[in-house]
């Protein structure tokens, strides 16, 4: 089954609904994430998300936590960051 990418850029008022089923893994993430500097000034960017993404299919919820965080770490260095990276990893049950 192919990924569903589903990256909202902007905060609505409107109702939005999404259906999960048992197995399917749900990212929630601001966009200090995407944002993340590097100490020569680049954003980690969406599709450096997406390709860490691709390769962390089939783990474990905790795992791609863990490994995006280090990840995080790692891409942003001793940069400073002027917004927060906050992100959730689950799997519905």
């Amino acid at each position: 089954m192919e990924p569903c990418w589903d990256f909202l850029r902007k905060s609505s008022t409107r109702k939005q609904e999404s259906i999960y089923y048992p197995g399917d893994l749900v990212i929630a993430f601001t966009d200090g994430v995407t944002e993340a500097l590097n100490e020569r000034g680049e954003e980690f960017g969406d599709e450096r998300l997406k390709e860490f993404l691709r390769t962390a299919a089939g783990a474990r919820a905790e795992d791609i936590s863990s490994r995006l965080a280090d990840t995080l770490r790692e891409w942003i260095g001793a940069a400073e960051q002027h917004d927060d990276l906050t992100f959730v990893v689950v799997t519905v049950n």
